[in-house]
């Protein structure tokens, strides 16, 4: 199993969530690696975020179709993404995806979407677990410390991005680095920092680039505060 992303908060998420459920679980930090391990070593199933840098979802997946059809084989590649409309899933085809998931990831779809792609022969799915996963995974308090801690790291270095790009009035910069956090946020259930991340990822100017941005440093450090809270509190009980 490989999963492609480059945030390191949905890295661990997806890699929690397979990994329990008895699967083998590589990451590739961008298309480009996704491609060289796919290349080199055959997986089930591929998860391919569709926006990372270096290499795009899109182009990675055209790209490993290019090359299957030298080695003779066909591996389904299941499209990552936050957005979920019809378009994008309409994108996700083109490139040569077979199926579509959306961030944050759901636990009941992800396994919906396995039992669709992984033969029952092949046993990697371990169905005697799944009852008793959903609370075995909303239980699990290391996960959500280090998902918090992810978060104080890579949050203010993706929001110095954000400023960077408003700085040299660079839209896709900001686009990027607001992409990024806002999938982060809205796994960890920061809705507010979330939905602002997804206004300063559709800007088409200036205007409101730094009022927005305010907001959103202001949301995040109050989102980030009261995750500890809850972490402490849930750590505690």
């Amino acid at each position: 199993m490989l999963v492609a992303e480059d945030q390191i908060v949905n890295q661990r998420v997806a890699e929690s969530y397979l990994t329990k459920l008895g699967l083998k679980v590589e990451i590739a930090g961008n298309g480009q690696i996704a491609l060289e391990k796919a290349r080199s070593k055959s997986y089930d199933l591929i998860f391919m975020d569709c926006q990372m840098p270096v290499l795009n979802g899109y182009e990675a997946t055209k790209q490993l179709r290019l090359l299957e059809n030298t080695l003779g084989r066909k591996t389904p590649v299941v499209a990552l993404t936050a957005e979920g409309t019809s378009g994008e899933r309409k994108s996700c085809y083109e490139a040569g995806m077979d199926d579509f998931l959306t961030k944050p990831l759901e636990l009941h779809k992800l396994i919906e979407t396995l039992h669709r792609w992984l033969k029952p022969s092949e046993k990697n799915l371990d169905l005697k677990a799944l009852e008793s996963l959903k609370d075995l995974i909303s239980n699990d308090r290391s996960l959500t410390e280090v998902l918090i801690e992810d978060l104080e790291q890579t949050g203010p270095v993706l929001l110095h991005e954000i400023r960077e790009g408003i700085e040299a009035r660079n839209l896709e910069k900001i686009s990027d680095a607001a992409h990024a956090l806002k999938s982060s946020a809205a796994t960890l259930g920061a809705k507010q920092v979330s939905e602002l991340c997804q206004k300063l990822e559709d800007l088409q100017d200036f205007t409101e680039a730094e009022f927005l941005l305010k907001q959103t440093e202001r949301k995040f450090f109050e989102s980030l505060s009261e995750l500890k809270t809850y972490s402490s509190r849930v750590r505690a009980a």
